[in-house]
């Protein structure tokens, strides 16, 4: 919109502010006659303006003094403005009536553009003060009576609005502090979480492992005490046994037969022999029961053989340590262990003894006279010993989830190892459950066991791991780190 077209805007919109209905209709008609985007554009302001509001904002707004270029003197526009106070004031307080309202007819506009200097266009607001000039003074108060219109103070407005190269740096260094500080109460609030959060995992990561050890511990010291509680149990009731008058009779019986001649004689000592071995079936209840008595001098003077062939033999040297601690008063659970163990003939026949035979288990137990003195001992096996010790294992394994099993001073395994059985059964181990007691030696292999090295394992020659190491040691030790077992899995 250029300079001419928007003063035509302009003066169009001051007249027709003056009226109101079809007399501002026909008027905007008449003077825009078809210029549609002139018309829209008075409309429009038109539409947005406020009359009322605007007069009562332009009876408050104070009267600017016209710029000298326009020729008058000063002291002349102050007169007019002093002049033109009370007549603004008035007007401000006055209800304008209809008839003030009412716009007296005028010439139709020509198309063609004028310019606001043109002395031949009439001004529509001149017709009610007849012919009197307005002055640059008033045309700018009734602007403001009308609008609220004021000069912009544009040189001040831009002062405030530029900034001072001192004034920048200032900001950019506040920036960056706030950077900064933002950066370190991010750190402020995170680091107590990190620093908790680290304290809770360490905390409660020693509270598993200590829950895991006190767990190992509980579960150590129960099958202690229930292996213990067995064993003792099985002891006293051979001795109960060995106390039976038909036993005790016959052992001493055939005592006194050993000291009066140095060669047992088999007629003899067979009744006699008989006679425990029927009395101990009967005790125990197993047909298979067996048995074995030895005296002061480590010979055999009686057992279950019906062929006699061990009759007047000596312990052999891996037994003697055992049958001598019952011919001093103690009662020995002797085993697990292969073959017949203090009951051999011969080195050779344990040697030689089936791998899937069940392994031994028995009680070797004092024979006392009647001054209390012991003089034989009585070995009992074959009642069930190894089944019920293998069983207890089994069944804490299967409670508590683990992979519990014994194992002698040897290092041997002398109960079956559920992780073990496991593993044949998935074709991850080379030996059998029923040929792993008193076989097994609890080493390292130091390496997976597969088909190539299985054959070549010796594992007597192997170091064993570390919790049989300590076990053979008699010590009580809980690790929980993970380390390789006699399966190397």
């Amino acid at each position: 919109m250029n300079a001419d077209r928007y003063a035509r805007v302009r003066d169009l919109f001051f007249a027709a502010d003056e009226l109101s209905g079809p007399a501002r209709q026909n008027f905007l008609e008449n003077e825009i006659g078809d210029d549609k985007e002139l018309m829209a554009e008075v409309l429009s302001l038109l539409g947005e303006h406020d009359a009322e509001h605007a007069q009562r904002e332009g009876a408050k707004a104070l009267p600017v003094p016209a710029p000298r270029e326009l020729g008058q003197p000063v002291d002349v526009l102050e007169d007019a403005v002093e002049k033109a106070e009370p007549r603004r004031a008035a007007e401000a307080t006055k209800v304008p009536s209809t008839s003030e309202l009412t716009y007296p007819p005028r010439k139709k506009l020509s198309r063609k553009k004028s310019s606001r200097t043109k002395p031949s266009q009439p001004d529509p607001l001149d017709t009610k003060r007849g012919e009197k000039k307005v002055s640059a003074s008033e045309i700018t108060q009734r602007g403001a009576e009308r609008t609220h219109a004021s000069p912009k103070d544009f040189e001040s407005r831009g002062s405030k609005d530029r900034t001072s190269p001192s004034e920048l740096l200032l900001a950019s260094k506040s920036r960056r502090a706030r950077r900064i500080n933002s950066g370190w109460l991010w750190l402020a609030a995170v680091l107590p979480t990190l620093v908790v959060g680290y304290l809770t995992y360490h905390s409660v990561s020693d509270s598993v492992q200590l829950a895991l050890r006190n767990e190992l511990t509980g579960v150590s010291n129960s099958v202690e005490l229930a292996t213990g509680r067995f064993l003792d149990d099985k002891a006293q009731l051979v001795q109960s046994w060995a106390r039976q008058s038909l036993i005790r009779d016959s052992i001493l019986g055939l005592v006194e037969l050993s000291d009066r001649k140095s060669k047992l004689d088999v007629a003899e000592s067979s009744p006699l022999a008989a006679q425990i071995l029927s009395e101990l079936k009967v005790l125990s209840g197993k047909p298979d029961v067996k048995f074995v008595v030895w005296n002061q001098s480590f010979t055999t003077i009686a057992s279950w053989r019906e062929d006699h062939s061990d009759l007047g033999q000596p312990v052999i040297p891996s037994g003697t340590s055992d049958v001598a601690r019952v011919l001093r008063g103690e009662t020995v659970v002797y085993g697990p262990d292969r073959g017949d163990g203090p009951a051999s003939l011969t080195e050779v026949e344990v040697g030689t003894a089936d791998e899937s035979i069940e392994p031994m288990m028995a009680c070797i137990v004092p024979i006392r006279d009647e001054n209390s003195e012991v003089v034989a001992a009585l070995l009992v096996n074959s009642i069930g010993l190894f089944k019920e010790f293998n069983e207890l294992f089994h069944e804490s394994s299967v409670t508590s989830g683990l992979d519990i099993y014994a194992i002698n001073r040897d290092g041997k395994m002398i109960s079956v190892s559920p992780h073990a059985a496991s593993l044949f059964h998935r074709s991850q181990f080379d030996m059998d459950p029923d040929t792993i007691v008193a076989s097994l030696r609890v080493s390292d292999p130091g390496a997976v066991i597969t088909d190539s090295i299985r054959d070549q394992l010796v594992r007597r020659s192997l170091p064993l791991t570390e919790s049989a190491s300590s076990a053979t040691l008699g010590e009580s030790l809980v690790r929980l780190d993970p380390y390789s077992n006699y399966a190397r899995r």
